[in-house]
């Protein structure tokens, strides 16, 4: 039920931001349990105070904090089942200026799960021949991990509302910013490390470790073997966002006309840092200048970003026709349109090298079995350009108080979205294998074997998305003083995707494999310059419709309680047990 829940709030979250706003944006705004009831299309106090132009018309000051359950909206009061953010707001009129109305938003999140962990184990033995009882032998090891995905979070929101004459202007400002880090393997198409040995196949999601282990006699005072493996693993996702709005509304001939331009910055990255390294050795005193060596590592390093801005008009009409004793209860009709545009600047480059390194060595001239082993391979790739975005919305709604204490809600919007990506893509990989016999003579047993290949591409990505969603709600109040209401909505929304994409190759080098011998021949083999130029099309379109439903209770006019959920039973949870309280989710909003 809860990935139901969240659904329907990302479903509302978007019917919401298109038909009370007139250009679309992403914004930290919560959404009141009247209009998530209600699917969308009747607001409540918290829906209009964080808008710059509806927030002169919700009197009294309106405090808002955890008590609300505004931040994920499924916190469990009564079962003390809550997220990590912290979440404060208010909205008054200024009490030194007659004509200026202000709200502000803070929300906070630190979460810190960071795990550490370590181990070392240390046995001994008697294992030297003859037996006698005594330890002669120690077998170190040890082990630490450390894996965890802290997240800090903050959001700052300031809304403004003047009134001049009979003009409202309005001035909305917000900040946030989301950071992430994951102490685990990104791990590229391939695992890191080749599984030699003691090692492992490091896979993704892997959490950064340490291990490392030790073989000792103690009678002979040497160690004949010991292993080493470490993985540093860490991916950072940060999302800053500004976004201002500037807002006018003039009431002329009967309507409201109103206009919006907003601007917002586009700044989202990805940094990926992966570290792998593994080595064994075996050691024999009693051979002069005794080798038997191994180690490989290997990296994967990312960096993504997408940088820029964004500028956004917004127009709207509205029409009141059955004014309430409250802004949220008028009988009115709208209609809006909003367009925004965005560019930004949009870089993907990573990085993939491998080593490994063999060594033995026990005597010289054995025929070729001490010899020195040593491969490189080395992927660099980056895909560098820049995008641009349209976004169209047009929506329309009608409120209508039907009889006293029964308020009636209808609209439909229409979202048209488009963006095109045009990137430079370049790709090179090369690869060299070693291989030197340790006989101080260069011959053909002796060779450098390279592998290399590179590709330069134009590509071309887009992407369109329509949307059109009708949401209908109902509230009736109920009981002599109408202080209990009851709700419910649905949405009915249709979606329809395509992507496109198109890669155009624009220089090439083929595939050339290059053997070079120690008694100076070579031989080179060049497969044919065959590249190949792709496009796809995927294209995705479905319907849906969901149901909202809620209730709300005002014991008096300080106070406004709401509660969902309390349909939301399974096998386990049944009507009026324990575990059906525990389970509803309420809002406590006051009102001075």
């Amino acid at each position: 039920m809860k990935l139901y829940t969240c659904f329907v709030v990302l479903l509302l979250i978007t019917v919401t931001l298109t038909l009370n706003a007139q250009v679309p944006y992403y914004s930290n705004y919560p959404l009141s349990f009247r209009s998530l009831s209600l699917g969308g299309i009747i607001n409540d106090d918290l829906d209009l105070v964080y808008d710059p132009i509806e927030l002169r018309f919700v009197d009294s000051l309106r405090l808002y904090t955890n008590l609300s359950n505004l931040t994920s909206y499924d916190e469990e009061v009564i079962g003390n089942n809550g997220d990590h953010e912290f979440l404060l707001g208010v909205s008054r009129k200024n009490p030194w200026m007659d004509n200026h109305w202000m709200s502000a938003l803070v929300r906070f999140e630190k979460y810190k799960y960071i795990s550490e962990y370590s181990q070392d184990y240390i046995t001994l033995s008697d294992a030297l021949s003859p037996y006698n009882d005594v330890y002669d032998y120690r077998q170190t090891s040890s082990y630490k991990s450390k894996s965890g995905n802290p997240q800090d979070y903050y959001s700052f929101l300031l809304n403004n509302s003047f009134l001049f004459n009979d003009i409202t202007f309005g001035l909305n400002l917000e900040y946030s910013k989301a950071i992430t880090d994951y102490y685990q393997a990104a791990s590229p198409a391939t695992p890191y490390g080749t599984g030699t040995g003691p090692f492992s196949y490091v896979y993704s999601g892997y959490s950064s470790f340490d291990r490392s282990y030790e073989a000792f006699y103690l009678d002979s005072n040497y160690s004949p073997y010991k292993y080493s493996e470490h993985g540093n693993f860490l991916t950072t996702n940060e999302n800053p966002y500004f976004r201002a709005i500037a807002s006018a509304m003039k009431p002329m001939w009967g309507y409201e006309l109103r206009g919006d331009v907003i601007f917002h910055t586009i700044d989202a990255s990805e940094k990926i840092n992966d570290l792998y390294s593994a080595s064994y050795e075996y050691f024999r005193p009693t051979v002069s200048n005794y080798a038997y060596r191994y180690s490989e590592s290997e990296g994967y390093q990312a960096d993504w970003k997408r940088k820029g801005s964004g500028i956004g008009f917004g127009a709207a009409i509205r029409r009141t026709f059955d004014k309430q004793s409250q802004r949220r209860n008028d009988g009115y009709y709208s209609l809006g349109v909003g367009l925004d545009f965005s560019s930004y600047d949009y870089t993907n480059q990573a990085s993939n090298p491998r080593t490994t390194y063999f060594r033995y060595f026990d005597v010289i001239g054995t025929g070729g079995s001490d010899y020195v082993n040593s491969f490189t391979e080395d992927y660099n790739g980056s895909n560098n350009g820049d995008g641009t975005a349209t976004n169209l919305i047009i929506n329309a709604k009608l409120n209508i108080p039907l009889v006293d204490g029964v308020y009636f809600g209808i609209g439909g919007s229409y979202m048209y979205y488009t963006e095109e990506l045009n990137t430079k893509y370049a790709m090179s990989f090369k690869q060299v294998t070693n291989y030197s016999v340790t006989d101080n003579v260069n011959n053909a047993s002796d060779y450098i074997h390279t592998i290399t290949y590179s590709e330069n591409a134009n590509r071309t990505e887009d992407v369109t998305q329509n949307i059109f969603m009708v949401p209908v709600g109902i509230e009736y109040k109920f009981t002599e003083n109408k202080r209990w209401s009851a709700r419910v909505g649905t949405i009915f929304a249709y979606e329809g995707y395509e992507s496109n994409s198109k890669k155009t190759v624009t220089e090439s080098k083929a595939y050339t494999d290059k053997w070079e011998y120690g008694d100076g021949t070579s031989s080179t083999s060049i497969d044919p310059d065959y590249y190949y130029n792709t496009k796809s099309n995927y294209k995705y379109a479905n319907t849906w419709k969901e149901f909202t439903y809620g209730l709300g209770y005002e014991p008096t006019e300080n106070l406004q309680i709401d509660l969902m959920g309390f349909f939301d039973l399974s096998d386990s949870v049944q009507f009026f047990d324990m575990e059906f309280f525990k389970s509803l989710r309420f809002s406590f909003v006051m009102k001075f």
